[in-house]
This record gives C-alpha cells, structure tokens and sequence, in this order.
C-alpha cells in the first residue's frame, strides 16, 4: 500500500497542545533499534502494530505548532497559513486545537472556529474534523494564553462547544478535555512540578483517544458497522445469527471439544451442585485457573487456589468455573446455549457472577483468519453485554460483577488501546443495565499507564503480559469478596 492510499489522521493545535503530545502519551516520538522515527504514544499505538508499521494503512502526523492561535487580527488568512501543512497532508480525520489569542472573546474566537472548520472542509471535503476543546495554560512555555486561569478556559470551551453542537455537521465533532481533569490537576500539570505527571497524561490519552476512536476504528474495518454495545441480541438455539459480529454469534466461536472430558466435567459438576450453587466465574483462561490445572500446557498451575481457598473458602463446595482456556465471548454464548448455566433459566440461583471475558476477542489471530478481522471495539464491547444479558436470563437474582479486561503489553500498543475503549464502552452500561463493574486496570497499572511487573506470569512478561500470578489473583478475590458482603 502506498503513502497516498494510506488513511491519514493529522493533530493541528497549538503551543499547549503541542506540550502535551510532545513526549507524553498522546503522540510521543520513539526511536526503533534500526534508528526510524515514529509518532506512536498512546494514540498512534492505537493504530500501530508492535512491529513499527502501520496497521491497516494508518498513518498520522503531528502538526502542532508553538504558540498557534486564532488569528490576533480576527482574520482567517492568517490561521489557515499556519494550518496549510496538515491540510496539504489531506488528513481523513484531523484532530484541532487552537487557543484562543489573549484579547479574544468567547463568542469571536468560537466563530473564528467555526470559520477556520468551514474552510478547512472546502478544501476537505472527505476529512472528519474533531474540534478540542481549549486548554488552560498555566506557564509561559504554554502558549500566549499565559494568564488565562481555568475559570476562563472553561468560559471558552463552553462557547466553542455550544457553537460546534450547533453547526449540525455529521463530519465535525467535539472533544471536551477539560472534563478529564480536575481545575487543581490541571494547574498541576501544566506547571510540571508534580510526581504524577503520567496519571494526568494518561487520563487525558484516554479523553482524546475515546473522543476519536469509534470513527477511526471504522476507517480500519469499513465493512463493520457500528453498532450499539447494549443491544439485546437473540442468541436462542431457534434464533437466527446471520449477520451477528462474532463476538455476539455463538456459531462462530473458536473452541468447541476440549480434551479429557473437560467440558462434560463442567456440566456434571454444575448439575452436582444445583440449587446450592453460591457462586459462578464466568470467562476464559484467568478465570478457568482460578481453581483448575491448564489442560492445555502443564506450565501453568491453579494460580488462584489459595486467594480463592483465603476469600472464598466458605463456597468451595458450592462454587461452579467455567472458565476456558482460549474463549472468546462467542464461546462463551454458545457454551450458554449448550447448558452451561442448566437446562433452562432458573436451574441456578447463585449469589454473585464473575465475568471476565474478551481478551482472546482481541489478540486472537485465528478469528483475522476464519472471520475477515476482529470485532471493533463497539462490537467487543456489544459481544460481553450479551454475555453479561444471557447471564442475567439465566441467573435473574444473581449479583453480577464484571471485570474489565485486564491490561496487558504497553499502554500504547494496538491491543491495549482496544480494550481500553472496550471497557469504557461496558462500564458507561453498568446503570442501564444492572450489573456491577470492577476495573482492576487501577490496581495493576503505574500512573501513567503501564503494568507492574509483580501482577504477570513471569513466563510472558517479554510477551503477551496477559496471565496472573497469586499476588494478583488475591488481589482480585479481595476485590470481587467487596461485593459479597
């Protein structure tokens, strides 16, 4: 694929925009082992494989400029001078942030805004403008906003978005930044004299990156549509599943017959415990080594047992897993429908559900091979609702908590940014739909985004990241114990 065909993501801000990318999460130049440059960071690692070439033809650039604002005289030549780099890109998505010059007011600069879209879109017709929000400025280094204080940040922002909401344009969208940090954070940062600098960065990755990246992920696989991650989708043994995304059609799952017997087990012991059930895991290989040897590789031991023998001691006899080594949430439905939790709705009446599932969604390479590529993240996100529904027809009384997937690699990497939105996406459903959500992600992640060592199967800790030792089985349990008193 060459250059021109490649699908461009631009960033045009100004001095304070471009203190926050430079070096920080959002777009940090890295230097590979054969001496080639790369803006990756957070946002570009989402868009990035771990081999240093662009996933899907994605390519992006930085085009922040020191001390970019709208145009002192009120003049739109001037800014779109500034601007003409990144428009002679032709970015398909362009991400701008212009302060606001220091004798503006709300109103004019929100305008000018709308003035410089306007213009941009002429020349652009294809391209998807996502204004962001103005930032504060607390230091001379940032910009020639120097003495606006956040007070006054938050007075343009609220111009700015009113008129970007306004202007009814389905290529132009708004990203508010202010809302991902605190007035104190903000002053913090900005005067870079905190500890926690990469906490503050790494929320604001997150708010630029979720602003984004539902669109961006629909340039990647243009043939998957959007869809609405608490849809209710009719996954019953008479129900059609033509046109499901794979994380939500139990026919297209990866794992059918495991060896030894291992899903008859399952079902004996679930009809051995009946109504005593107490408590049900639910999800993949994590879950499946809570209390079970890997039938897969001997390497891999029961890490969990004592955390579970510490917090759950009193249901060892009552407790069903069903967790399995290499499941998608595709297997999951189907092992569901197949009478994992009983013949019919009502078999089992436990207490809590534990839900983890969808990591092998994401960095699964057999479904890019059976099914044409993953799910995006909307459809990861759509594929564990389903779950978490089918586990609420089955088990109406049950508390159910679910887990969000946890991290794995580096912050920055393709298969991190995934199920960092993916997660986002299940949470904002946790009220709507009556289920309770743990983010482990906290625990087991620096400030600024990476994980900690001491969580990780030692085995992968220069691969995949993915599977846990005791101390963070224990720290689950003690998590997961919370929501049983």
């Amino acid at each position: 694929m060459n250059t021109k065909e490649k699908i461009r993501i631009g960033y045009a801000g100004s001095n304070t925009y471009n203190q926050l990318t430079d070096g920080s999460r959002f777009c940090n130049r890295v230097t590979d082992s054969a001496g080639n440059h790369s803006q990756r960071g957070f946002l570009g690692g989402a868009l990035y494989n771990e081999n240093w070439e662009p996933s899907d033809g994605f390519c992006f650039k930085d085009f922040s400029v020191a001390d970019l604002t709208t145009a002192p005289d009120g003049k739109l030549e001037s800014t779109m001078a500034a601007l003409a780099p990144a428009l002679d890109w032709k970015p398909r998505i362009l991400l701008l942030q212009l302060n606001p010059h220091l004798d503006s007011q709300p109103e004019t600069y929100a305008q000018l805004m709308l003035q410089v879209v306007s213009a941009i879109q002429q020349q652009l017709p294809e391209c998807s403008v996502y204004v962001v929000s103005p930032l504060p400025a607390g230091t001379p280094k940032c910009g020639p906003v120097v003495e606006r204080s956040c007070e006054m940040a938050a007075s343009f922002n609220k111009a700015l978005k009113e008129a970007v909401e306004k202007a009814v344009d389905k290529k132009l969208s708004y990203i508010d930044l202010l809302v991902a940090l605190d007035e104190a954070s903000w002053r913090v940062l900005l005067s870079g004299s905190d500890a926690n600098l990469g906490s503050y960065q790494w929320k604001l990755a997150q708010g630029l990156l979720f602003g984004f990246f539902e669109d961006a992920e629909q340039l990647i696989y243009p043939d998957k549509a959007p869809s609405n991650p608490g849809t209710l989708v009719a996954v019953s043994p008479k129900s059609s599943t033509e046109g499901l995304p794979p994380s939500c059609d139990p026919d297209q799952g990866l794992i059918r017959d495991l060896p030894e017997g291992w899903w008859k087990t399952q079902l004996d012991t679930g009809a051995r415990i009946g109504k005593d059930c107490q408590l049900i895991f639910v999800g993949d290989s994590i879950t499946h080594w809570w209390t079970n040897q890997s039938h897969i590789d001997d390497t891999y031991t029961a890490a969990g047992k004592n955390a579970f023998h510490k917090f759950f001691g009193a249901y060892e006899n009552t407790s069903l897993n069903l967790g399995q080594a290499s499941d998608t949430t595709a297997d999951v439905l189907f092992r569901i429908r197949e009478g994992a939790l009983g013949p019919e709705p009502g078999t089992f009446n436990p207490k809590m559900i534990s839900i983890l599932i969808g990591t092998n969604n994401i960095g699964n390479p057999n479904i890019q091979k059976q099914f044409g590529g993953p799910d995006n993240s909307r459809q990861l996100a759509q594929g564990i609702v389903q779950v978490i529904l089918e586990v609420k027809r089955y088990c109406p009384e049950a508390k159910i908590v679910v887990t969000g997937i946890l991290p794995t690699r580096i912050p920055y990497d393709l298969t991190r940014s995934k199920l960092e939105y993916t997660n986002y996406l299940v949470s904002q459903q946790a009220e709507k739909l009556g289920f309770n959500y743990l983010d482990m992600g906290v625990h087991m992640t620096n400030p600024d985004g990476s994980t900690i060592p001491e969580f990780y199967n030692k085995a992968e800790w220069d691969a995949a990241r993915l599977h846990l030792c005791e101390a963070s089985y224990e720290l689950w349990a003690s998590q997961l114990a919370k929501f049983l008193d």
